[in-house]
């Protein structure tokens, strides 16, 4: 081999070197970043509990409350907690009888809600006013046999139509997360009594065929005689084709239509 040759597979190799050290650095960097994104992901699911409480308090007004347990547990970034103070400031005004911030809102996000309710509110404002020349200019507009719109009621109605439209408008559930998740949890409990007690208005499931029976053994088909399945689709609890199998050396006979196949044909049914 010529010192040319050597030089020159010696160049080769360094090349290569190089290029296997920057596929190594670039993997490392892939794994560095996968590995931050695990651990932001891990830092997300222990804080959604939090989040799921913090939610439910921003949603029911408890703002001030609402506020400190995201600051305490620096998940300022996981909580929309400035939607929400917009949302508190719309919503003191209508507590507080003023319909300005709430219709400038709704111009500002092109919402329905101004045309049927807020101009209307004002104009019960300025008939409770007396301010007879804007009122009559207010009525040649909206008026109507809207006589229970005077009552002091209708602001909580007008907070109400909000709120939905503010949960419409940032996508959100019009329910506050923890009361969906306590309901799921409560209706997979076998436990109508605290069903009962915990939520009166958490959905009742119908319960008249909980309870599966085998048509040709009538005894109780549960995890210790679980139902099966025939090719023509009828199902029977797992002792009954297996006796018929052990007498009729390995086949069996769907009482329903008479069917004949093997038992190796029968397959366990799963029901949910």
């Amino acid at each position: 081999m010529t010192k040319d040759d050597v030089i020159q597979h010696l160049t080769s190799l360094v090349s290569r070197l190089q290029g296997l050290k920057r596929k190594l650095e670039e993997g490392s960097r892939t794994e560095h970043l996968q590995a931050q994104r695990c651990r932001a992901r891990l830092d997300y699911l222990e804080s959604v509990d939090k989040r799921i409480l913090v939610d439910y308090m921003l949603r029911m007004s408890y703002y001030d409350t609402g506020m400190k347990l995201p600051k305490s547990s620096n998940m300022l970034d996981l909580v929309d907690v400035a939607v929400f103070q917009e949302a508190r400031r719309v919503i003191d005004a209508l507590q507080n009888r003023e319909v300005a911030p709430a219709l400038a809102w709704c111009t500002d996000n092109k919402s329905p809600l101004k045309k049927s309710k807020l101009r209307l509110q004002e104009f019960i404002e300025l008939v409770r006013a007396e301010n007879n020349m804007c009122a009559i200019a207010y009525a040649r507009k909206y008026l109507a046999p809207w006589g229970v719109l005077f009552e002091s009621k209708q602001w909580d109605y007008l907070v109400d139509q909000f709120k939905q439209e503010f949960c419409r408008l940032y996508g959100m559930t019009l329910e506050p997360l923890l009361n969906i998740y306590l309901k799921a949890g409560l209706f997979g409990l076998k436990a109508p009594k605290l069903w009962k007690l915990a939520l009166p208005l958490l959905p009742y499931s119908k319960q008249h065929h909980s309870k599966l029976a085998c048509y040709i053994t009538k005894e109780l088909m549960d995890t210790e005689n679980p139902q099966q399945v025939l090719p023509n689709g009828h199902v029977y609890s797992t002792k009954a084709p297996g006796e018929m199998a052990k007498k009729n050396n390995g086949k069996i006979t769907c009482s329903r239509i008479g069917l004949i196949c093997s038992y190796s044909e029968v397959v366990k049914a799963y029901i949910s």
